[in-house]
Order: structure tokens, then C-alpha cells, then sequence
């Protein structure tokens, strides 16, 4: 009896330790496929700043160079239209800044010849419709830079892409004003006469309506002036000396794309932890291939049951609701900060996307600061290209950013 006793001990003891075993090994295998994710979220950290775009996190003394600037601008585009967050956080941002519209004093209604200059169907829409003003901050968004240009011979507003900027001449004395920059681009247009489609090729400097009286007006090293052309450029998050400004999305982007790094890896792991959910053991071949064939005739659905002997042992594998996703949400607040919205927004949380009173002082500070430089930088700028007498230039108003709650508006 004692050698029978002390034999089913051993068993026990033996079967308690591989148990144990498998238990260590489960875990081993989870904490390997963590750090195989969080190993590929540094990696996607790194191919972003090493992406051949850009230097990331620093432009180098000078800032960046005009060909940098267009590389950064072109992946944060292509980022923004592919990346949920970016994108988010792109109409986020827009929605803060112009979602409640902008208001245009009426002091122009004593200027005939202007406001029919403004009311061209072109002009009404370009400059005044919330869609093309989303554009522009879009534009800010992921360039850092916007421009528009005034056609004198049309009288016609119309956006400059930043990718057709082939050069920029600044004023000597001060890098971070613009005197003209130089467009190229092909265009297919329509010929009215021959009835069929032309490639038209254009290569012009075109001044802006910063640059001097005695600024060149024939051509500047072969390349011809446009007469009839004048750019207005908004340029933010630059330096003193920087020319070129820095897209808002910049320090989010590397965050963004971990984050989406982060989540196809985890979805690895629960598509694996998924996959198998039991393990039989058997002590035989014979008896292996025997509980395989009750398993399978048995399993009709959730709730089977499995028949198995003594000798057989049924472990559970780890649940796949143990990967817990949100240790991702830190990267997601990164982002989040860096583009200056709300983490509740850029994850869809709820109402609280919506909600204006999600926002701290901050951010509320922050869009105040964006909608002032379309105030003060853009639209009075606007008005002088056309001429406009200063006495006569109207002051355009945004509506408070924060929404008074239900409660004052029912006591006012």
C-alpha cells in the first residue's frame, strides 16, 4: 500500500509540476508577443525619423530646406487621410477653429466696386464658405504654410499647392517674410477654339503682397515675374529665422503611426490567443487520436463536451481577453496633445468628442491663437490686395469657442 500511495504522490506531484511548467511557458509566450509589440512600436518610432524625410524631431540650425518641407507636408497628407488619429484630430482641429463660421462687418457695403469683386460665385466660395476655409486650416495642419493668390486679370482667389513652390526669395533683413515665390507646375486646360485639351506649362516667380515698390517686376535669373499675380501666405510654427513653417500634425505623426503599429500587433496576439482555446493530453499515440475523434464528433457549437479518460488532461489556454488594449492609450494621448485637441475626440468617445466643454484653457487658448492669425493675418490682407482703403478694411469676428451651457442661456 505504502509503494502504491507513494507512487500516485509521485503522479500527482509530477502532474502539479507540469502544469506548472505549462503555466510559465503561457506566460513567457504573452510576454513575448508584449515586447514583440512594443519592440515594433519603437521600430515604427524609428523608420518614421528615419524615413528619409526628414531629420523629425529637429530641423538643424537653419531650419528646414524648402525640398524637406515638401516631403514632410506630402507624408503628413498622405498620413492624415490614412491614420484615424491624424484624421481626427485634422477635422477636430478645423471644426474648433471654424465651426461656428466667421462673421464679416458690413463696412464694405459702401464700397460698390469691392464687395462685386466679393460676391463673384469664385470669390463668395473660396473665401467665405466654411468648406474652404477648413481647407485652408487643413492646410496648416499638414504644411504649415497656406497660399492664395489673387489673379488681378480674372479678379479671381484661388489656393496655391505648397508641392508646386519651387523656390521662395525672402527680405534680406528679416528670412521670415517672403517677397515672392516661385510656382511651376503643368496643367491640362480646355482650348475654346480648337475644341481639344492642351498641356500648358507654367514657371513663373509670383511677388507677394509683402514684397517692396522696387521689387523686380521683369524676370529674376531668366525666369519671368507674373504681372497679374500677387500671393498672401500664412506660415505658423516658425521660428524667427525660418521661412517655411512646421505642420501641426508633426509631433503627433510619430505617435499616430505607433499607435496604429501598437494596434495591428495586438490584434496578432488575440488572433493567435483565439485560435486554440483547449488542450488535451493523452500519455498514448492510440489515445491522443481517440480523444481527437470524440472532440471532433462532440463539438457542435459553443458548450461542447469533451469525453476524455483518467488519463486525460484538459488545460485551458490563455483567454484572449487578456491582451488588454488600452495600454495603448498613452501613445493616443501623445498624439492627442501634440495636435492640441482632446484624447476623447480623437478616440471617439462618446459624446465627449463633441462636447466644446472638454476643452481645457489651453486648448481653448490655442484655437483663440489659430483663429487670430486668420483675423489679423489673412483676411485684412485679403482686402488690401484688392485695394481696399485701410478706414474701409472690415474686422472679421469669430464666435466665442466655448458655448455658454443651457442653464445661462435659460437665466439670460
Amino acid at each position: 500500500m505504502g509503494n502504491a500511495a507513494n507512487r500516485m504522490k509521485y503522479t500527482a506531484n509530477r502532474r502539479e509540476t507540469e502544469r506548472f511548467h505549462e503555466e510559465i511557458e503561457a506566460i513567457r509566450a504573452q510576454n513575448a508577443a508584449f515586447a514583440e509589440s512594443y519592440g515594433a512600436m519603437a521600430r515604427a518610432l524609428l523608420e518614421l525619423d528615419n524615413d528619409g524625410w526628414t531629420p523629425l524631431f529637429g530641423s538643424g540650425e537653419n531650419g528646414f530646406t524648402l525640398e524637406q518641407a515638401k516631403n514632410i507636408a506630402a507624408k503628413a497628407r498622405e498620413m492624415t487621410r490614412s491614420n484615424p488619429l491624424l484624421g481626427k484630430g485634422a477635422a477636430t482641429r478645423g471644426n474648433y477653429v471654424f465651426g461656428k463660421g466667421v462673421h464679416l462687418g458690413d463696412s464694405l457695403s459702401r464700397q460698390p466696386r469691392f464687395r462685386r469683386i466679393l460676391d463673384s460665385p469664385q470669390n463668395k466660395l473660396f473665401l467665405f464658405s466654411q468648406a474652404e476655409q477648413l481647407k485652408r486650416e487643413r492646410s496648416l495642419f499638414t504644411s504649415g504654410v497656406h497660399l492664395t493668390q489673387y489673379d488681378r486679370s480674372k479678379k479671381a482667389f484661388s489656393a496655391v499647392p505648397f508641392s508646386r513652390v519651387q523656390a521662395e526669395i525672402t527680405d534680406p533683413d528679416d528670412s521670415a517674410v517672403v517677397w515672392a515665390y516661385r510656382i511651376s507646375y503643368s496643367s491640362q486646360q480646355y482650348g475654346l477654339a480648337s475644341g481639344a485639351l492642351k498641356q500648358v506649362d507654367y514657371d513663373k516667380w509670383v511677388v507677394t503682397d509683402f514684397a517692396p515698390d522696387d521689387f523686380p517686376r521683369g524676370t529674376i535669373q531668366d525666369v519671368p515675374v507674373d504681372p497679374d499675380r500677387v500671393i498672401i501666405d500664412v506660415i505658423v510654427n516658425n521660428d524667427e529665422e525660418d521661412s517655411l513653417g512646421v505642420p501641426d500634425c508633426l509631433a503627433a505623426m510619430p505617435w499616430a503611426w505607433a499607435y496604429s503599429e501598437g494596434l495591428k500587433d495586438y490584434t496578432k496576439v488575440v488572433k493567435a490567443l483565439s485560435a486554440i482555446a483547449w488542450l488535451v493530453k493523452q500519455k498514448s499515440g492510440a489515445g491522443t487520436a481517440n480523444a481527437a475523434a470524440k472532440i471532433a464528433k462532440a463539438s457542435r457549437g459553443p458548450g461542447s463536451t469533451v469525453v476524455g479518460t483518467s488519463d486525460t488532461e484538459l488545460t485551458s489556454m490563455p483567454r484572449s481577453n487578456a491582451v488588454d488594449m488600452t495600454n495603448l492609450e498613452p501613445l493616443a494621448q501623445m498624439a492627442a496633445s501634440a495636435m492640441g485637441v482632446s484624447t476623447d475626440a480623437i478616440l471617439s468617445k462618446g459624446a465627449a468628442e463633441a462636447s466644446a466643454a472638454t476643452l481645457s484653457d489651453t486648448q481653448v487658448k490655442d484655437i483663440q491663437s489659430r483663429q487670430l492669425v486668420w483675423q489679423q493675418n489673412y483676411y485684412p490682407r485679403v482686402f488690401r490686395v484688392l485695394g481696399v482703403p485701410e478706414e474701409s478694411i472690415p474686422e472679421m469676428q469669430f464666435p466665442r469657442v466655448l458655448s455658454d451651457p443651457t442653464w445661462r442661456v435659460v437665466q439670460s
